[in-house]
């Protein structure tokens, strides 16, 4: 009887378990921040002749939900959420409807230098004063480093008789993130080797397991 058996039997158990590490790897899922944050009620007025401010009717937040790890060749989501709040009137009393002459749009831009980032630019959406706005964007890193995202969100007032919109900055943030590989490799390579690999080390341990055993049994 070889007495090679019993070392492919391990060769092929060390493969295996190679193989899982490189697939648990690609499937971890990447570390996030996910936030929600109050704007501050100036940013959502406009300048007005009358004694009465113009404001956008209802408070707002904006929800982040976003990858601050992303792995090398794995397309991580980007969302944020604009989400209207109950409106809390100041003390020198309720603030004109500044959407009685002009038409609300959020506009989100996501960049970084860290990863390409789908759809580019600037993305709008009419902001209804009831309804939330979603936008989701797609991460995806090509190589290992360090750098940044940038989300910045704005409120553009549009009026609705014409002319020159009124832009107000609701949220502006750079975050540090990092790209990281599996084992070098990025994530599909590493789930192909590791697929390729565990289909070898179990075909070594099933078909030397049984002879290896013997062996040891004897020896």
């Amino acid at each position: 009887m070889s007495t090679n058996w019993p070392f492919l039997a391990l060769f092929g158990g060390v493969l295996a378990l190679f193989a899982l590490a490189l697939l648990l790897g690609t499937l971890v899922p990447s570390a996030r921040l996910s936030q929600s944050v109050p704007i501050d009620p100036s940013n959502l007025s406009l300048q007005s002749d009358g004694p009465a401010t113009q404001r956008y009717p209802q408070d707002l937040s904006v929800l982040i939900d976003l990858p601050v790890q992303l792995v090398v060749g794995r397309t991580e989501t980007v969302t944020i959420e604009v989400r209207p709040l109950p409106v809390t009137p100041p003390l020198a009393g309720t603030p004109r409807d500044a959407t009685a002459a002009n038409r609300p749009v959020a506009v989100a831009r996501l960049s970084s230098s860290l990863a390409t980032v789908r759809p580019d630019g600037d993305e709008g959406q009419s902001l209804a004063s009831s309804d939330a706005v979603r936008f989701t964007w797609s991460l995806a890193a090509s190589e290992p480093g360090a750098g940044e995202l940038t989300l910045l969100v704005r409120l553009r007032f549009y009026p609705v008789a014409g002319g020159t919109p009124t832009e107000r900055v609701l949220l502006a943030r750079t975050l540090a993130a990092t790209a990281v590989s599996v084992l070098g490799m990025s994530a599909p390579v590493a789930q192909s080797v590791g697929m390729v690999a565990l289909a070898a080390g179990l075909g070594l341990m099933l078909t030397f397991g049984k002879q290896a055993v013997a062996w040891l049994r004897r020896a």
